[in-house]
C-alpha cells in the first residue's frame, strides 16, 4: 500500500480566540503528497477529530492536494485516500509529523 507524505506550512501561527471560553484554534494549510513521487494528491479526505474521538468537520484537498482548515489543539487529523493507507497527526505536535511518511 502507498504511503501519503504530509508537507505542513507554518500559516498556523495566527491563533484565534473563540468566543468566552478562549479556546485555541490553529489555521492549517497544509499540502497532501505521495510520498514516493511527491505528486499532489487531490480528493484526500481529512478528517479533524476532538480528543473523544468526535468528529469536528472534514476538508477534502484541492487539485493542487491543499487543504485549509483550523483545529484546536488537542484534537487529531486523520487523512485518507483510496489506494493508499490512513494516517493521523495530532495539532499540537503537528510539526514533528508532518514530513514523516507514515
Amino acid at each position: 500500500m502507498r504511503k501519503i507524505l504530509f508537507l505542513f506550512f507554518l500559516s498556523f501561527m495566527c491563533i484565534s480566540v473563540l468566543s468566552q471560553n478562549e479556546i485555541a484554534m490553529k489555521k492549517l494549510t497544509i499540502e497532501v503528497r505521495d510520498s514516493a513521487t511527491y505528486q499532489p494528491l487531490a480528493d484526500a479526505m481529512c478528517r479533524v477529530m476532538n480528543a473523544t474521538g468526535k468528529l469536528q468537520s472534514f476538508k477534502v484537498a484541492d487539485r493542487e492536494g491543499h487543504i485549509s482548515l483550523s483545529a484546536q489543539q488537542e484534537d487529531i487529523l486523520t487523512f485518507s485516500l483510496i489506494g493508499y493507507g490512513k494516517r493521523k497527526i495530532s495539532v499540537n505536535n503537528i510539526q514533528g509529523q508532518a514530513n514523516q511518511p507514515s
